[in-house]
């Protein structure tokens, strides 16, 4: 099983008193991890990332299903109430 260490360096919140402390963090991931932390320039994004944790109806499986094409999942849309890659993966359902 490989392994994959991802290391990263993250800017606590500033407080009251305006300074802000530097956190380093290390996280090992394993093949059969689920990818939390998948980030659009992965080449694996578009296929899997992950959709459908919101209220926003998507599937990856087949052709676009009424639900994904209701009224009320386009407002969501329009409303920005999705992510782009639920919407890029609806998007190419469609064509």
């Amino acid at each position: 099983e490989q392994a994959v260490t991802l290391k990263t360096r993250l800017f606590s919140s500033y407080d009251d008193s305006s300074s802000s402390s530097l956190h380093n963090s290390a996280l090992t991931l394993t093949d059969s991890t689920p990818d939390p932390l998948l980030l659009p320039a992965s080449p694996r994004y578009a296929t899997h990332g992950t959709i459908g944790l919101g209220n926003f109806t998507i599937s990856r499986l087949g052709g676009p299903m009424r639900d994904e094409l209701s009224n009320e999942n386009i407002l969501k849309i329009v409303l920005l109430h999705c992510t782009d890659i639920e919407v890029n993966t609806l998007v190419w359902k469609c064509l």
